[in-house]
């Protein structure tokens, strides 16, 4: 089993958070409708994001097991749809994904590129099963 491990950290500017993956630093935060700086993308952007890359480099992986296959494009845009409720809870209700690709392969093959790609995406796997998240709360 593969773990993933990131630290967060909230920053005192804004809605400001930097985040630790291993030797990477990235910064979210919020847009300043939402009281934060707009010094990078926002979790949620940064949520889509993460389902365009790993369908990205699942479809390298699945096209790297054949040298005949050619990948001249391929672009995914990500909608996601958040709902507010009365409580000021929020929650993607709904992402759209549009796959553009382009290859050297027959329309009928290449859709079968794309799909087992689908398949073996961890984001999209992830996501489209909605797993528990158990949070423990540190002293």
């Amino acid at each position: 089993m593969a773990r993933f491990i990131t630290h967060t950290k909230l920053k005192s500017v804004g809605r400001q958070t930097i985040n630790q993956a291993g030797t990477h630093q990235y910064l979210a935060d919020e847009p300043l409708s939402q009281h934060g700086t707009d010094a990078g993308p926002s979790p949620v952007q940064y949520l889509l994001g993460s389902l365009g890359s790993c369908l990205g480099a699942s479809i390298r992986s699945v096209a790297d097991k054949d040298p005949n296959v050619e990948i001249k494009l391929f672009n995914v845009d990500t909608l996601g749809e958040m709902e507010i409720y009365p409580d000021k809870s929020s929650k993607i209700v709904n992402i759209s994904v549009k796959i553009t690709c382009h290859t050297n392969l027959e329309p009928e093959q290449q859709t079968d590129l794309i799909n087992r790609a689908i398949h073996i995406c961890t984001v999209h796997n992830t996501l489209k099963a909605a797993i528990p998240i158990e949070i423990e709360i540190l002293d």
